[in-house]
Formats: C-alpha cells, structure tokens, sequence
C-alpha cells in the first residue's frame, strides 16, 4: 500500500507508511524526489514508516519511499505533507465609546491557516464569520462586552474582551455672554458643556 496524504499542524507530529512485498527489502524515503537523512526532527527514513516529529513549515512536500531489493527498485506514489499553521491573534479588539446613529467596527487581525470567527456580546453569539464585527449605525443596546474566538484544525484561541460603551453627546450647559470693554482692557468669554471623550 502507498503512503496517505498527511495535513498536520505546526508542531505536532507526522508520519508515513508504506507496505511492500518481498525479500530482503530496503527502503529510502524521499522529500521532493530527494533522498532524506535521519536527524533532527526525521526518523525511520529507512524503514517502512517515515515519522516527523515538531513539524516545521519547511516539511510541506511530496513524500515517498522507494523500496528495493537485489531483484528490483519500486517507487511508492507520492504523499502531500500539508503544514497547518495555529491561530495567533495579532490585534486584539480594542475597548470603544460608541454614538448613537454612527458606524462603530470592532477589528481583530490573526494569523494562522482556514481560520473561521465568532463574536459573542456579554457571553452570547453575534455576527457573521468575519474578523471585523460592524455596527452600522449604533444604539444603547449595543453597547457590552465583546469577544471574539477564532478556530481552525489546530484548535482554539480567544481574544481579549473590548468594552464597548454607549457615548453621551455634546450638550452646550451655559453659552458665552456678551461683553463690553474699553480699548487694552482684559476679556474672557466662558463655555459649559457635557458629554463623553
């Protein structure tokens, strides 16, 4: 039997095996049609299972074994090592004031490979898979605390929480008031107001 394709996350460990018949056999399992040594992280490389241990980004290739003995040399069908990379978040979300009737977008950025994302607000699901969770025009009532959990096949990682809060609007309490001064004397005019940031 030929070797199967392998996909392994970064990491973790990787083998292949191949069955064969006759006497006397030898095998020589190959990356990329070149012949691989024993060391470092590969193991078995002349035996009929090829074992990968912490695999790296640079394992990503064909893998195959020829077996022979003094009657001939088979070469096994190739098997594709694909290397997974974890999720790693890059940017967290950040904590937010929002105002009523504006746009608000709460970003994410990760690496890793086929990542898929799910927002939760105060513990609960929200929104689309997608690294940014967009508010198109913001109300009280979306105002919490928001995550996010980004997966792929090797597992699971969870941002930080960003606090999103409601923004209370600008609100002039006491206007400027008129004044009458005479040449080179001092005046200052004077604003009240509330709101937030």
């Amino acid at each position: 039997s030929n070797p199967s394709s392998v996909n392994a996350c970064m990491g973790n460990i990787a083998s292949f095996s191949v069955t064969a018949t006759g006497s006397d056999l030898t095998y020589q399992w190959q990356k990329d049609g070149f012949p691989l040594p024993n060391g470092g992280t590969v193991s078995g490389v002349n035996t009929s299972t090829l074992t990968i241990n912490g695999i790296a980004a640079g394992d990503y290739g064909n893998y195959r074994c020829i077996v022979t003995n003094s009657c001939n040399s088979q070469a096994s069908a190739s098997a594709l090592l694909t290397v997974s990379m974890p999720a790693t978040i890059t940017l967290q979300p950040q904590s937010q004031t929002g105002c009523t009737g504006e746009a608000l977008n709460i970003i994410i950025i990760a690496t890793g490979t086929n990542l898929t994302y799910q927002w939760y607000k105060d513990g609960a699901p929200v929104g689309t898979d997608n690294p940014a969770f967009n508010i198109p025009a913001f109300a009280a009532s979306d105002a919490g605390v928001y995550n996010c959990e980004i997966t792929n096949g090797c597992g699971t990682v969870v941002s930080d929480n960003a606090v999103i809060s409601p923004g209370i609007e600008t609100n002039i309490t006491t206007h400027p008031v008129s004044a009458d001064r005479c040449t080179g004397n001092d005046v200052s005019f004077f604003v009240t107001a509330n709101g937030s940031d």
